[in-house]
């Protein structure tokens, strides 16, 4: 997991010189997906619920 600003797509031009995406292989760079923060914790849930790293419901993210 990448946070920070640098390695996103949609602020690759505002950035310029420091973006750092353009660092990364072509093929890396279509892996890679932006996620606003307020949605990391939902994403981050479901990464570890399809990996069945909870046991039982996994936790009730808060605002």
């Amino acid at each position: 997991m990448l946070l920070d600003e640098r390695y996103t797509a949609s602020n690759a031009a505002e950035l310029g010189d420091y973006s750092v995406r353009d660092t990364f292989p072509e093929e890396e760079r279509r892996e890679h997906i932006d996620v606003r923060p307020g949605k990391l914790k939902y994403a981050m849930l479901n990464f570890y619920a399809d990996m069945d790293a909870w046991d039982g419901d996994p936790p009730t993210p808060r605002e």
